[in-house]
């Protein structure tokens, strides 16, 4: 178990989790992390439903009505297959689950999410895609004074940010771990993706002024291009530093996956539609 242990026991651990644009008390990202983003307020369609799907034909789709893995829950046969199985992970804990139906996936708190299977992705390249919209009081609801599930680490607060997309996170993260984290501010709204490279996050970022309750597509690519961010269509950010993949070897979820978080559990709260993923790279021409 010692390679699992190797970024224990200091602060730059924690930094690995969260060095994703949006800031976590106590952790400065390195300098130097990802290529400067393109402008946050760049201009976007009207709205998300009036920006086709960036996959014209997707490897898997997830139409939220129980066909893929249950909600809240990952396969025994995965979780056995896991690293982190024997520090921690769903199988000894109740995971509250995230519902779906007509549609939707519904993640109604900061402890719901959705996993699957590592074998529904590829290492090399591909792009996620999802139709997300924040729940109401999305500000109040990510605010540590509101949230009983979540605790200081040392003398740090927990972050106002949310998982809409995660692998592992902390500590022992492999190299490929990747995350889509919603950030909520009175003062801004962000969106970031990032990939750690087992040294290095790669996380590039969406910086609009506000947050507003209307849905986003947030399409996240991966590959030869870089690391690459559109929303609604539009490309927001990129590093091109980053031509790398993900690992494959651990499951992911919407939501934050259940690993030992030292915050506690940071799923962003709203509605996702459209989940849909595709093996190969989206540049947007």
């Amino acid at each position: 178990m010692a390679h699992l242990r190797r970024y224990v026991g200091s602060a730059v651990a924690l930094c690995l989790a969260f060095a994703l644009v949006v800031s976590l008390a106590g952790c400065d990202k390195p300098a130097g992390t990802t290529a400067p983003a393109t402008d946050g307020n760049a201009a976007t369609p009207a709205s998300a439903e009036s920006a086709p799907s960036m996959i014209t034909d997707p490897s898997f789709t997830d139409p939220f009505d129980g066909s893929y893995a249950a909600p809240g829950s990952i396969a025994a046969a995965v979780v056995a297959e896991s690293n982190y199985e024997g520090e921690w992970g769903p199988a000894a804990k109740s995971n509250p689950t995230a519902t779906e139906s007509d549609g939707v996936l519904k993640i109604g708190s900061v402890t719901e999410y959705k996993g699957y299977a590592p074998s529904m992705v590829s290492g090399a390249q591909g792009t996620f895609e999802m139709l997300y919209t924040p729940a109401d009081d999305v500000l109040g609801i990510m605010q540590y004074d509101n949230r009983s599930e979540w605790s200081k680490f040392a003398s740090n607060d927990p972050p106002s940010n949310g998982f809409l997309l995660d692998t592992i996170g902390w500590r022992a993260a492999p190299a490929g771990s990747y995350a889509i984290v919603a950030g909520y501010t009175a003062e801004a709204a962000t969106i970031s993706w990032g990939i750690w490279d087992g040294t290095t996050w790669h996380t590039i970022a969406y910086n609009a002024d506000a947050w507003a309750n209307r849905p986003m597509r947030i399409t996240a690519s991966y590959g030869p291009a870089g690391v690459l961010l559109f929303v609604d269509g539009v490309k927001v950010a990129e590093d091109t530093s980053y031509t790398g993949g993900i690992d494959t070897a651990q499951p992911f979820t919407l939501g934050q996956a259940p690993w030992y978080w030292p915050y506690g559990p940071h799923s962003s709260p709203g509605e996702i539609r459209e989940f849909r993923y595709d093996d190969s790279q989206v540049t947007g021409g």
